[in-house]
């Protein structure tokens, strides 16, 4: 079941609500009684196995273990992110953090060799970066992180040397 919220500073929604027309808006789902009852079950599952404090721990040694396994090799730029939400930057040159030519099809074949392992990773690339998110789930255990890698590695390098 579908289920969003839009945040918005004080001052954005003042203007919205000093317009003539306020801010009319709505969509099919708008207020479905049973995807406000699973979202209220998440944020109490959330708030009662305590997974923001178990997403700030694990984030921490995920972002060790990528940088450990990923932070010595030529093509690796930047490791970073919050929480579980991590990437890692790919690079022609380390040193001037080129972007690589090709880099949407580049991290097409990351994902897909990184698939092919049984890993689901996001890939972006374009004019202005290259990069590979991961993004698991917030039931990560310290097990899955090795996984993550163990499955990663391969990938990139068959996809970067491929």
């Amino acid at each position: 079941q579908a289920l969003a919220a839009t945040i918005a500073r004080k001052k954005i929604v003042a203007t919205f609500e000093a317009s003539r027309n306020g801010f009319s808006h709505g969509h099919t789902y708008v207020g479905h009684a049973s995807a406000c009852a699973v979202g209220v079950a998440v944020l109490e599952a959330i708030e009662e196995q305590q997974l923001l404090g178990t997403v700030n721990r694990q984030g921490v040694l995920l972002n060790e273990a990528l940088t450990n396994a990923f932070s010595g090799h030529t093509l690796i730029g930047d490791i970073r992110g919050r929480g579980l939400f991590q990437a890692l930057e790919i690079v022609e040159n380390k040193e001037t953090k080129a972007i690589p030519k090709n880099s949407a099809l580049l991290a097409k074949r990351i994902r897909e060799q990184a698939m092919n392992n049984g890993l689901m990773v996001y890939p972006s690339g374009g004019i202005d970066n290259c990069h590979i998110l991961l993004a698991p789930p917030f039931i990560l255990q310290d097990a899955h992180i090795e996984q993550m890698i163990d499955k990663l590695k391969p990938a990139l390098e068959e996809a970067l040397n491929g």
